[in-house]
């Protein structure tokens, strides 16, 4: 009992979780059986959005090996054979990983193969494996330290409670630093993070321009992710309102609007829905005291020993609505002209530098991205109609998967969703999907025998992707393997077009594979 009171350190079972710049209660229970037994952190409503659930879902360095251990014990037999004695596979691990922003299970992952040379699945690894007691709760609480919610999932909390909370944090005074119908940089330097004091609690704030229509305006936001998404459309206003009279000519002179617009007007709205707007946030509530004492975290360390040793021991916010086709094309160019790629900026120096010495780009810009436009949208429409006077029911897994793939591509807002390096390969995309379509008519059977090959891979990307999109995350690996899939098709439907590199199932698995997936 001696050794299991000495391993109960701040270190290993600390009061509090750092969350930007607030140290948020950490309450440990050991009360096995019940709701909150085990740990829960305490997020005041006006920071559920600074919170990190991957960060929460590493727990504290005292349960790390007790976790790692369970999700060892979680693996398929072939796997969990492999690492045995699973306590001592799981200190090694514990004692190579540091908590941090990502994914869990990636890193243990990585650090598996490092350890053991295995390459271990991440979809090997069962979340439903771990105990209860291992998963973090949350309690949020308002400003009296009264519980709103309390559970383990915290992209639910985020979804019900998120825009409430970004109205709360909203609420907090800002040094001064927000300003209101703005049309050109007249203010200072645009700081990264500020921190702000709400009863005697630091509050981290992130400071982004936000797009306000025909003007913007200076917020602290609650998240850095926010704020990022903010300063990018605040931006591009600003370019915008300092190049009224060309971004006027633009529009005038946009060829084919009308004709685009109902080409465009066929195109789905995106799986994900409108979105949120990154300028609606929110009131910096006092933390309550910690809860759970040393005997509470006692208890939590001395199960958590047991099952190392083997041993028993005693929001209000909109939703978007779709821009117009014009409104989508203009702030493309704006973005490829004066943001894509280049350096990010924080003060009126480097504002009118980028406006100096980039201005005359726009109208190249402009032509390039008009024409690439209006090639997309003719062969989407083509397509489209193509695809809906095929009447052969024989050919309806075929052409099921081709509307699939093609929604995929085409969706509203996708000109500024889809990073413009993968745009330019649409036409070349669009063009092997009409071949595909064109082949049905002499040889259904052949492209159903390459789709029954390629379903499975398709299948297990989906499957992915949607549970990482659940999450509310994003995971660039499954965004390469995605383009992957397309040139795949390719090679598989239409291999006169040409991939832009040499693909197959086995080099896409091998992928996979090596990405950790």
């Amino acid at each position: 009992m001696r050794h299991e009171a000495a391993a109960v350190t701040a270190q290993a079972f600390p009061d509090s979780l750092k969350v930007g710049a607030t140290a948020l209660p950490l309450e440990y229970r050991f009360d096995p059986g019940e709701a909150d037994d085990g740990l829960t952190l305490v997020v005041p409503a006006p920071l559920i959005n600074q919170v990190s659930p991957d960060r929460c879902a590493w727990l504290v360095p005292g349960l790390l090996p007790e976790l790692i251990a369970a999700l060892l014990r979680g693996l398929p037999k072939a796997w969990r054979k492999l690492l045995v004695p699973i306590p001592d596979t799981a200190e090694r691990l514990a004692a190579r990983l540091q908590p941090a922003d990502r994914p869990l299970l990636q890193a243990l992952g990585e650090e598996a193969k490092a350890l053991t040379g295995l390459q271990i699945p991440e979809d090997a690894w069962d979340p439903a494996a771990v105990p209860a007691h291992l998963r973090m709760k949350f309690r949020l609480v308002d400003e009296g330290g009264r519980s709103l919610a309390v559970g383990d999932d915290y992209a639910d909390l985020k979804r019900r409670y998120g825009g409430s909370g970004r109205q709360a944090f909203a609420a907090i005074p800002s040094q001064g630093l927000e300003r209101e119908s703005l049309t050109r940089w007249d203010f200072g330097e645009l700081p990264e993070s500020v921190d702000l004091d709400r009863g005697g609690i630091k509050l981290r704030g992130y400071p982004a321009l936000v797009d306000e229509g025909g003007s913007v305006a200076v917020r602290v936001l609650d998240s850095p992710e926010g704020a990022e998404l903010a300063q990018r459309a605040g931006l591009r206003r600003l370019f915008m309102l300092s190049l009224a009279g060309e971004v006027r000519q633009l529009r005038r002179n946009l060829p084919g609007l009308d004709r685009l617009r109902l080409q465009y007007a066929k195109a789905p709205q995106p799986a994900w829905g409108a979105g949120e707007s990154p300028g609606s946030e929110g009131p910096p509530l006092p933390s309550p005291p910690p809860q759970g004492g040393r005997e509470a975290r006692r208890g939590v360390a001395s199960r958590a020993a047991s099952a190392r040793t083997g041993k028993t021991t005693v929001g209000l916010h909109p939703e978007h609505k779709p821009l117009d086709l014009a409104d989508e094309v203009l702030a493309l160019l704006i973005d490829l002209t004066f943001l894509e790629d280049l350096p990010p900026i924080r003060d009126r120096a480097a504002f009118d530098a980028r406006l100096a010495s980039r201005r005359s780009r726009l109208p190249q810009v402009a032509s390039e991205v008009l024409a690439l436009v209006g090639r997309i949208l003719d062969d989407y429409q083509a397509l489209r109609q193509g695809l809906g006077g095929i009447t052969q029911v024989n050919w309806l897994l075929s052409v099921r998967d081709l509307q699939a793939q093609l929604d995929g591509l085409v969706f509203r807002g996708f000109l500024l969703a889809v990073p413009y390096v993968r745009l330019k390969d649409y036409p070349r995309y669009l063009k092997a999907a009409r071949e595909r379509l064109d082949k049905l008519f002499h040889a259904a059977g052949r492209d159903q025998e390459r789709l029954r090959e390629l379903t499975p891979l398709l299948d297990k990307w989906r499957e992915r992707s949607a549970a990482v999109q659940g999450l509310g995350r994003r995971d660039p690996r499954l965004e390469e393997i995605r383009w992957m899939l397309e040139e795949l098709r390719i090679s598989f439907f239409a291999q006169r077009i040409g991939t832009a590199y040499p693909v197959s199932l086995k080099r896409i698995e091998a992928r996979w594979k090596e990405l950790g997936l």
